[in-house]
């Protein structure tokens, strides 16, 4: 049969049809069976940006946060009460003790007159000289008492005044520890998105060799089916008749002029590629095969 030889894949496989036809085909054309590609759903996955991990590490440690906090502010409040509590027992103790001594001393300088008036000396310099150092040792005896009161006050105020302003500055007072847990949530959630990116992309990639393995197992499919319909189209003539009817010559000839325009080793890898070659070539398939392998230095 005569026709020009193809210098593109889609002229080559239209000359091939026309041979086909030309040599084997008699009766009813080959009706392609239908086999849909397998297709697979996809996992999604929007990587969330540096400052949405940000966002959720605040928030996943704000509970906590604001826990700690308020436990931290419940002591030093409790502090607090405790040294409330000690100043008004001292305003209390104070009192007690003042009304001891005052006491105290007006028995002694009783009894000091009394024994005055039984020795016949209740108008004598000693009893009033007696009665005035009494006196001046109770006030000398009130007088430390109020200083040791003023001092204990003192003291607790300012324990009060630092705890105030503790109290005042709780949350400047984990300000560093919290943005350090922060900071060490948010490398955590990164580690996470990037964990997650590559078994995304790891299961889809799976899922594209998978539906790869289908797509060639319908294309072998295919030729399978298209071969056993040679079987039956072409049974009225032998393999030997063909050859003899030229109809593989121009088979090969036709496919050469196409291959032999490409680099050896894309002709060879090409040609391996394109399995419906095989329904054309039949058992001439591995020896052309074999041809551009060898062309290709493999």
């Amino acid at each position: 049969m005569e026709f020009n030889l193809p210098t593109t894949k889609t002229e080559m496989y239209a000359v091939l049809l026309e041979l086909f036809n030309h040599y084997r085909v008699r009766k009813q054309g080959y009706e392609e069976a239908v086999l849909e590609d397998l297709v697979l759903e996809r996992l999604e996955y929007e990587n969330p940006s540096d400052e949405e991990l940000m966002q959720k590490a605040e928030n996943l440690l704000k509970a906590e946060h604001e826990r700690e906090i308020k436990k931290y502010q419940t002591e030093i409040l409790s502090k607090i009460s405790a040294l409330q509590e000690k100043l008004s027992l001292i305003e209390k103790s104070y009192a007690e003790e003042v009304e001891n001594i005052n006491n105290l001393y007006a028995e002694s300088i009783i009894k000091v007159k009394d024994q005055a008036l039984k020795s016949g000396l209740l108008n004598s310099t000693v009893i009033v000289d007696k009665t005035a150092q009494l006196e001046d040792s109770k006030n000398l005896k009130l007088a430390s008492l109020m200083q040791e009161k003023n001092e204990k006050i003192a003291g607790y105020s300012a324990e009060i005044e630092l705890l105030n302003s503790s109290l005042s500055n709780s949350s400047e007072h984990f300000s560093d520890i919290h943005a350090k847990e922060i900071q060490k949530k948010f490398i955590e959630l990164t580690d996470e998105r990037e964990k997650k990116r590559i078994e995304v992309f790891k299961y889809n990639n799976s899922l594209d060799e998978k539906e790869q393995r289908f797509s060639n197992s319908i294309k072998e499919s295919k030729c399978s089916l298209y071969l056993r319909y040679l079987d039956v189209k072409a049974a009225e003539y032998t393999k030997d008749q063909l050859v003899e009817m030229g109809y593989f010559a121009d088979v090969i000839t036709c496919i050469t002029a196409y291959y032999d325009t490409l680099e050896p080793l894309t002709a060879y890898q090409s040609f391996l590629a394109d399995k419906d070659l095989m329904m054309y070539l039949d058992f001439y398939y591995e020896q052309t095969a074999l041809y551009y392998k060898y062309r290709a230095g493999l």
